[in-house]
């Protein structure tokens, strides 16, 4: 994301603490043996959608114009075969 996004030091300074609590936070979501998978899921993406929210408060226009592309554009991946190339 730092490279793809072009983030200043200012950026990154202010979005590491987001991601560092949205990982936590994961974490103890996936740990919570009371929780089905169904639960599980949902609560990780909950987490996950509120910190991308506090995260682009610090992108310029440009920097989110580049995220609404690569959301209409996935870069190919080995996690995602349907964006391999052929």
């Amino acid at each position: 994301m730092t490279e793809r996004l072009k983030l200043t030091p200012a950026q990154q300074d202010e979005i590491k603490p987001i991601l560092v609590a949205e990982a936590d936070k994961r974490k103890a979501i996936m740990g919570d043996t009371t929780l089905t998978p169904q639960q599980k899921h949902e609560q990780t993406g909950a987490v996950h959608r509120a910190s991308l929210q506090q995260i682009k408060a610090f992108f310029t226009p440009e920097q989110m114009a580049l995220i609404e592309q690569g959301m209409n554009h996935p870069a190919p991946s080995s996690t995602n075969p349907a964006t391999t190339a052929k």
